[in-house]
């Protein structure tokens, strides 16, 4: 069966557009799938559809050049003179692909092509070369937990995310239901086929499956076998420190590696959709962190592998930090554009989870792992002082339970539960 995922609607709408659609993500993330439903979709609709597939050596001489793709495409009964959709899976293996595209783009108006590659720097360097101007880059994550509900077939907790507005809050059975859902997604994450197994173990199967695929197709040839071992170790110490600041000479110093090397292995995990690192915000040097940043996973389902660890939430010491990774996931999933999301800690301490800036607006974000009630509840430290400090129009404190808002001085407190989340107005 296949799911649909929300990112398929704005790409069935390229169609419309002359630019190479480029679709990348990490492996088993369902780039895929979706450029198979694009192609069945099209087809139902009585267009002409190649689907080509650069992962199978036997079509790899069908892409060497653009001679080649053109025989290839008149061998099999198409007139360039005329509308085809081309779709080019795992474009990255092939030798020159940039110098193809290009020369389609420029000379073969009549072919729209979408094509798709997995987190590989080679392909980070085929996009950087002469197609600017001429492709639309999406970037496919895991699922987010909207998704995830999907894929669970949980209706009733779709319809309460469709329904959900300021203000409304779940019963106590229904919130205990709820978070034993997204419990799941925290721990085991959101690649695809992780979700749709059954069982733990078949769950943590499939994720050993996808870090071992990524190891040998996406970073072997960038690193020598011993590097490989120190690569992994420095995934492990990122694992535990989620959330936290990246200091480059602890770093070095507890993997007993070099400085340069250790930035290499940073870049080459954020480049491959691995991690992410988020930069601090600040207006006063003197006071506030300005250099280090913070480190999260792409997905958690790898991060709890990378350690090991798959309890409950409710057992484990890091929890907040699991929550507070799940909010930047569930961010960078909403597919906006023209937005930036920082930190802010002051070096005497104080800080905020995450700064979303957006049309000039600042608005803290903090995640608490814990239950308000709607009678008594206090507003985190952190947000305090960033309100007396910047006095931002609204603040948002996501918890375990509540949903309202309130107000101190001009600024608008916002509580959400995590599970809905997904749902405020700045993700929309």
């Amino acid at each position: 069966m296949l799911y649909p995922r929300k990112i398929y609607p704005l790409l069935k709408k390229e169609f419309r557009n002359k630019n190479i659609v480029v679709l990348t993500g990490s492996r088993q993330v369902g780039k895929t799938t979706l450029l198979k439903m694009l192609e069945r979709d099209f087809r139902k609709q009585k267009k002409s559809t190649l689907f080509l597939d650069l992962d199978l050596i036997d079509n790899l001489e069908h892409f060497e050049s653009s001679e080649n793709f053109l025989n290839y495409l008149k061998l099999n009964g198409f007139d360039t003179k005329k509308p085809h959709i081309i779709f080019i899976d795992e474009f990255q293996h092939s030798p020159n692909p940039t110098k193809i595209l290009k020369n389609l783009s420029d000379h073969y108006p009549n072919l729209k092509i979408y094509i798709s590659g997995s987190s590989s720097l080679a392909m980070a360097d085929h996009l950087k070369e002469s197609l600017t101007g001429r492709k639309s880059v999406y970037h496919l994550h895991p699922l987010s937990f909207e998704e995830f509900l999907t894929f669970k077939k949980e209706s009733q907790f779709l319809k309460y995310l469709k329904n959900w507005k300021d203000g409304l809050n779940l019963s106590s059975k229904q919130n205990e239901r709820i978070w034993r859902i997204l419990e799941e997604f925290l721990v085991f994450g959101g690649y695809p086929k992780v979700v749709l197994q059954k069982t733990k173990e078949e769950k943590i199967k499939e994720l050993k499956e996808i870090f071992n695929s990524y190891i040998r197709k996406d970073i072997k040839e960038f690193l020598k076998m011993k590097n490989i071992v120190s690569y992994n170790r420095l995934i492990e110490l990122l694992a535990v420190n989620i959330g936290n600041l990246v200091n480059l000479y602890k770093m070095s110093s507890e993997l007993s590696l070099f400085r340069e090397l250790v930035e290499k292995y940073l870049f080459l995990l954020e480049e491959t959709f691995v991690i992410k690192m988020i930069r601090p915000y600040f207006k006063n040097k003197k006071k506030e962190i300005v250099k280090m940043s913070k480190v999260y996973f792409e997905d958690l389902g790898l991060r709890n592998l990378a350690l090991n660890n798959f309890n409950s939430l409710r057992i484990r010491q890091d929890n907040g930090a699991i929550l507070e990774n799940y909010l930047l996931g569930e961010i960078t999933k909403a597919n906006l554009t023209l937005f930036d999301l920082k930190f802010w800690r002051r070096k005497m301490g104080s800080e905020v989870d995450f700064i979303f800036s957006q049309n000039g607006e600042n608005i803290p974000i903090e995640a608490k792992y814990q239950k308000f009630s709607s009678r008594k509840f206090s507003l985190p430290s952190g947000v305090k002082n960033f309100i007396e400090e910047y006095h931002p129009k609204r603040a948002i404190v996501v918890n375990n339970n509540l949903s309202r808002k309130g107000k101190i001085k001009n600024t608008i407190i916002e509580f959400v539960p995590f599970y809905f989340f997904s749902q405020i107005d700045i993700l929309k």
